[in-house]
């Protein structure tokens, strides 16, 4: 990925759901070049909002998981890297 690219854009997870962590998730929704490919909390329903509420603005899902220790996924490294 270049990131000297006109248009080109960067992956972003977001780690922690609570009142700052979803705040900045609708800031970094509002930018084209920013895209959303994982959200983790250790609260289920947190995660469901954080992933509703990318697909409302984005129209598609990535990926969550209440675990800590796996925000990422094999799938999300090798798209980010290519």
């Amino acid at each position: 990925m270049q990131l000297d690219k006109w248009g080109a854009k960067i992956g972003l997870a977001i780690i922690g759901l609570g009142n700052r962590g979803y705040s900045q998730l609708k800031v970094l929704l509002a930018m084209p070049d920013v895209e959303i490919v994982s959200v983790c909390d250790r609260y289920p329903d947190r995660v469901q909002r954080a992933q509703d509420e990318v697909g409302k603005a984005r129209g598609n899902t990535p990926h969550g998981t209440a675990d800590a220790m796996k925000p990422w996924t094999a799938k999300m490294w090798t798209r980010l890297s290519s």
